[in-house]
């Protein structure tokens, strides 16, 4: 990923929203925040005062284009992945997500956008969530499961009709399926990557579970009957497994 700058679960208000519910902490979803610390060949001397006064709030459209604009200078290319549960979950920092890509719409004005999209089969996708923290206290009762699927259906029915790969077969055909969205995203596949990858630490999200020297399927957590009853009874479940090709079970 040498010619990559790829900033992490962006998201234009994501800031002020993780600092509402965790004071402090938003400031690792600023944009502009990631690239100084992580790419800081890209900025000048000069720049101090600007970004000084811009890691603090959200990620407005002017921020954007400025690092995109220091990107092209480099002859590199952005890859902002991009936190879409703030838009289809929302909890625990919105109560009413809008259940549309935001931050998708917002680039859309102003960048020709090479897009691809990663999806999970929704069982595995809930386990991981309940077991990663915070999660487990909005999502353990029936509520919590109808409000989650409620809100994979909605990024289904999106991502269905782009380019999206599923979780699943990257780890079966790693090597095949990175081609492939190197090929989505407009950007160069790197075969040396099996090496690499391990090394890459300019991300967010649960990186203690990066721990691992190789691509594998991790052992999933036990799925309770209870859960299960929640998701076989959902008509949502039913309409995002058709739309992305995946079996009712794992």
């Amino acid at each position: 990923m040498n010619n990559i700058v790829l900033l992490s679960e962006i998201h234009q208000i994501a800031p002020s929203l993780v600092n509402r519910a965790f004071p402090n902490a938003g400031v690792k979803f600023n944009a502009l925040f990631q690239a100084i610390n992580w790419y800081p060949f890209l900025f000048n001397p000069e720049d101090e005062l600007w970004v000084m006064n811009s890691i603090h709030v959200d990620n407005t459209l002017d921020i954007i284009q400025s690092i995109a604009q220091r990107v092209a200078a480099k002859e590199m290319s952005l890859v902002i992945r991009d936190w879409p549960h703030l838009d289809f979950i929302g909890k625990p920092y919105l109560q009413h997500p809008t259940y549309q890509m935001s931050m998708q719409e917002n680039l859309h004005t102003h960048f020709s956008l090479h897009e691809a999209f990663i999806v999970r089969h929704p069982i595995a996708q809930f386990l991981s969530m309940i077991n990663s923290g915070s999660a487990h206290d909005y999502m353990k009762d029936e509520t919590g499961v109808k409000h989650f699927l409620r809100g994979y259906r909605a990024f289904a029915e999106i991502a269905k009709d782009g380019n999206f790969i599923r979780y699943e077969d990257f780890i079966s055909s790693p090597e095949c399926i990175i081609e492939i969205l190197a090929g989505q995203l407009n950007i160069n596949f790197d075969p040396a990557y099996t090496e690499r990858w391990k090394h890459y630490t300019n991300i967010t999200g649960d990186t203690k579970r990066m721990a691992s020297q190789e691509i594998c399927r991790e052992n999933y957590f036990v799925f309770e009957k209870v859960y299960k009853r929640f998701f076989v009874e959902s008509a949502d479940f039913k309409c995002a497994i058709e739309l992305l090709g995946y079996e009712e079970d794992l």
